[in-house]
């Protein structure tokens, strides 16, 4: 026969060891596979349909003019025999109020020649700009500019006689509207007649946030067993030692498997 003690020590035992195998295991934490986002172009121009101030955002003009207005303006392939850099068209510093001829043309002096547009950047991560660009020729102190803002970014001094691929990062102005521009300028000297800047194929690529994976905790089960006093033994007064049973535990469960143990005689 098993001691009371011993027989109350596997009792519980037994029941952990239910609890135990009741209970479910917790789940690995699911993790959501973020998507990749890839940039698109959010602005082309090819100048293919015309160039108007007010078209297709654009704004356009000569900032000084003091004597003949010339500005940005399309002009086809031919246009001082320059060809593009894609399809029939592209926009020339002096497009309008240009001097010479139409197979040797040339800018005018005094000109602050701008092409500029708003780009909405809101909501983009990562932003870059690109375009397509020649100067076959260009008068000392003149210069081609591109600005974001109003701040300058790239100037152009030099004579570029091919068409040329430019690209420009937007990350810094990503979150907000920003205004891109094309200034061409030129002082009062001109000890002879320069062709200037042509352009053509602007892009505008831009790419949304990533979503960042979140886990997806599983819930864990938690049980807290209860104390199980130990056993006193108190003398009478006759010298017989009384010895007082352990209560059995109380557990707030109730098992899904069954331990069956002998009972006790007395």
């Amino acid at each position: 026969m098993l001691p009371k003690r011993k027989l109350v020590t596997l009792v519980f035992i037994g029941c952990l060891a239910c609890l135990w195998a009741a209970f479910p295991r917790p789940a690995p934490p699911t993790i959501h596979a973020a998507p990749v986002a890839s940039p698109g172009v959010i602005f082309l121009e090819g100048f293919e349909n015309g160039l108007t101030s007010g078209y297709n955002g654009w704004s356009i003009g000569d900032a000084l003019s003091p004597g003949t207005p010339a500005y940005w303006d399309d002009v086809s392939s031919s246009f001082g025999g320059e060809g593009t850099a894609s399809g029939s068209s592209k926009a020339y510093c002096a497009g309008h109020g240009y001097t010479g001829t139409l197979y040797s043309p040339a800018y005018q002096k005094n000109m602050e020649s701008y092409l500029r547009r708003t780009v909405d950047l809101r909501g983009y991560a990562s932003a870059s700009l690109s375009f397509y660009h020649k100067m076959p020729s260009i008068e000392n102190g003149d210069y081609g500019q591109v600005t974001i803002n109003a701040t300058p970014i790239r100037t152009y001094q030099a004579s570029v006689s091919e068409w040329t691929q430019e690209t420009i990062s937007l990350d810094n102005y990503t979150g907000r509207s920003i205004t891109v521009q094309w200034l061409f300028n030129s002082d009062y000297v001109q000890s002879q007649l320069r062709e200037g800047w042509y352009i053509d194929e602007i892009e505008i690529s831009a790419a949304t946030p990533t979503r960042t994976a979140t886990p997806t905790p599983s819930r864990t089960p938690t049980y807290t067993p209860t104390h199980t006093p130990t056993p006193t033994s108190t003398t009478s007064t006759g010298g017989t030692s009384t010895h007082t049973p352990t209560p059995t535990p109380t557990l707030s469960f109730i098992p899904t498997h069954h331990v069956y143990l002998p009972l006790a005689r007395k």
